[in-house]
């Protein structure tokens, strides 16, 4: 990630991702759904195609396995 923000995840959210021992994601199970919190302004378009960012940051191939981890919550209900 470029840049991230910390969060405070507050339940029922669990933090799951961190740098620097700071929560920077926490998902939450509400209702029927997936909450997904991340403290990263720079989550879009034009810094995850890789093509923005030095090759240092894996930002495409993290989104690959962002939109799996996705897709197996859909597949989950």
């Amino acid at each position: 990630m470029k840049e991230v923000s910390t969060i405070t995840a507050k339940a029922p959210a669990k933090p799951f991702l961190y740098a620097q021992n700071q929560v920077i994601g926490a998902i939450a199970k509400v209702g029927k759904g997936t909450v997904f919190a991340l403290g990263d302004p720079w989550c879009y378009n034009e810094y995850i195609d890789g093509k923005k960012l030095t090759e240092d940051f894996s930002n495409y191939e993290g989104t690959v396995e962002w939109v799996k981890w996705l897709l197996k919550q859909i597949s989950e209900k």
